[in-house]
Formats: C-alpha cells, sequence, structure tokens
C-alpha cells in the first residue's frame, strides 16, 4: 500500500515538473518574439501635405431668408403674397317661359316672359330677353345665346305649366275610400288676354273655350295648328 502512494506521489512530481517545463518554453518563446518586434524599425510612410479646407463664406441675412420665412410657428412672416382664387363660375339663371308662337310674313315671333306672371312680349331672332339672347327657332327648338355658351330647349320644356284645378263634385264613396282625388280642367269662355306691345296681338287665356273667330273687345280669336300643337291669339279686327 506504501508503494502504491510512493509511486502516485512521484507520478505527480513529475507531470508537476513537466508543466513547468512547457510552461517555461512557452515564456521564453514570447520574449523572444517581442525582443525581436521591439528591434525592428517600421516603415516610414511619407503623407501627402495636407490641404487646407477652404474658409467659410460669410454669414448674412440673406442665407437664412428661407428659413426665416418658412417658420411653422409664424405663417405671416412669408413675403410672397398668394394670388387671390378665381372667381365662382356664373350660374345660369332660369330660362325664359314660353306662352305662344306665330309666324307673320316668314318672321318667327315668340311670345315669352321671363318668369311666371311677368308681362308677355314677342320675340324673333337677335332679340335679348334678360340675360339671354334669342338666337334661332328650329322646329320646335328655341336656341338661346348665354355668355357665348348656346342653350337649346323645345318649346315644350320652356311652355308656362297651368295649375289643374279640383273638381268641383264630390268622388264617389268607392273614390274617396281608395283615398283617390278627381281632378278636371275647367274651361271658361275668358276672352282676349293680355296685350302683348311688339306685335299689338293679345294672347289667349289657358283653358279659354271661345271658339275660333269669336269677336270680343275688338279683337278676333285665331287659332293655327302647328307642328308642336295649337297656335292661338287674339287679332285686331280691322
Amino acid at each position: 500500500m506504501k508503494h502504491r502512494i510512493l509511486w502516485l506521489n512521484l507520478l505527480l512530481l513529475a507531470l508537476v515538473a513537466l508543466a513547468g517545463w512547457q510552461l517555461r518554453e512557452r515564456w521564453l518563446e514570447a520574449r523572444k518574439t517581442e525582443t525581436k518586434l521591439l528591434s525592428e524599425k517600421p516603415n516610414q510612410v511619407v503623407l501627402p501635405p495636407a490641404t487646407p479646407a477652404p474658409p467659410a463664406p460669410p454669414v448674412t441675412a440673406a442665407t437664412y431668408m428661407e428659413v426665416a420665412s418658412r417658420t411653422l410657428f409664424s405663417p405671416d412672416r412669408n413675403p410672397d403674397v398668394l394670388p387671390p382664387p378665381p372667381p365662382a363660375p356664373p350660374v345660369m339663371p332660369a330660362l325664359p317661359i314660353t306662352h305662344g308662337m306665330m309666324t307673320i310674313e316668314g318672321r318667327t315671333i315668340v311670345i315669352m316672359s321671363m318668369k311666371s306672371g311677368d308681362k308677355h312680349h314677342g320675340y324673333s331672332a337677335g332679340d335679348t330677353i334678360g340675360d339671354f339672347k334669342f338666337v334661332s327657332v328650329q322646329g320646335s327648338d328655341l336656341t338661346f345665346d348665354w355668355n357665348g355658351t348656346p342653350v337649346v330647349k323645345s318649346f315644350e320644356e320652356l311652355r308656362e305649366k297651368a295649375p289643374a284645378q279640383a273638381a268641383q263634385n264630390v268622388p264617389p264613396p268607392a273614390a274617396a275610400a281608395a283615398g283617390v282625388t278627381t281632378l278636371e280642367v275647367v274651361k271658361t269662355a275668358a276672352g282676349p288676354g293680355v296685350k302683348d306691345e311688339a306685335s299689338g296681338f293679345k294672347n289667349c287665356v289657358a283653358n279659354d273655350s271661345t271658339p275660333s273667330g269669336t269677336v270680343q273687345e275688338g279683337y278676333r280669336k285665331v287659332v293655327q295648328i302647328t307642328p308642336f300643337g295649337g297656335a292661338c291669339r287674339w287679332e285686331p279686327v280691322k
């Protein structure tokens, strides 16, 4: 037992001596490399001469004018005056209302007014009514000019619509139960209407039942058939 312990101690001692020898050899080699590096002279690197930096330009107010004028916290510093917004395009007014049409010696005259209830006048091609210029008549189409823009409408589109009158008769029980209101147009012998100063004729009143050829108040009723309906007027009796 003692011999085994003795041999184990000797083995450990030999391993310690070997490790110490290896450590010393590495240290000696490191010292040799260090001495060699320190003894060598470094290579001389020749650098080009340094170029001096250009001098900074002097600071002037014009160099920071853009920054001062575009500050977000003071928009009133902007010296640029914005142009005013363009004006809104004009809105076309309502077109005239047609009341009748007649042809005299090859010249077509359209009875019109600017709005319902105004005095009627006869207009031919080239006349001005309100903000419009009456350009021409082609069949049942009327052409107007508004600020250089042609506007084409049919006679019936511009015709004054007569309001329907409620019937005086009481509806039958069945119609009343269904909630239906019966309307009918009441025609009366109204006679001559408003005189047109341009043509000297008087207009026919809506729903006038006076027959053609009737003479009243010095005027004779004349009804002519046109492509777009009957044209009615009262002509002075000569």
